[in-house]
């Protein structure tokens, strides 16, 4: 038994994909997301929303306007891609979705590991509120 737990190791660690970060880290090959679901008063996901994210404190824009939600009203909030944006300290991002009968926004505090984003605070869910209630009409 001694003899095959390191072969065991050995074969287990080679099915894994791995990188070498910037920072000298051995990272994952996966692709990772910070997501967050939008959903109408009644539960319903709002699939359809143009959203963007922000950098409030320095007016970097993470996700540009024009993104939509999938059919389950899901839409990105970071993804490994903002890696540059992101690294160094924790940032406060602002996200947003809108169309004309709907709003939804939140704020997020995300991080880079040195490999991937992670959400450090932030709602798994939205409930969007209609756009009518913040006009006052």
């Amino acid at each position: 038994m001694r003899r095959t737990l390191p072969l065991l190791l050995l074969v287990a660690l080679a099915g894994c994909d791995v990188l070498r970060s910037d920072d000298g880290l051995v990272c994952t090959d996966d692709f990772r997301s910070i997501t967050v679901r939008v959903v109408a008063p009644d539960g319903d996901p709002l699939p359809e929303l143009t959203s963007d994210v922000t950098i409030p404190r320095t007016g970097a824009v993470l996700r540009a306007s024009g993104s939509t939600g999938t059919a389950e009203g899901v839409y990105t909030v970071a993804d490994d891609g903002d890696a540059a944006a992101i690294r160094g300290s924790r940032k406060r991002v602002a996200f947003g979705a809108f169309s004309t009968d709907w709003v939804a926004t939140a704020v997020f505090e995300v991080g880079f590991d040195g490999c991937h984003v992670e959400k450090v605070s932030g709602p798994e869910v939205i409930t969007a509120r209609a756009a009518v209630e913040l006009s006052g009409g």
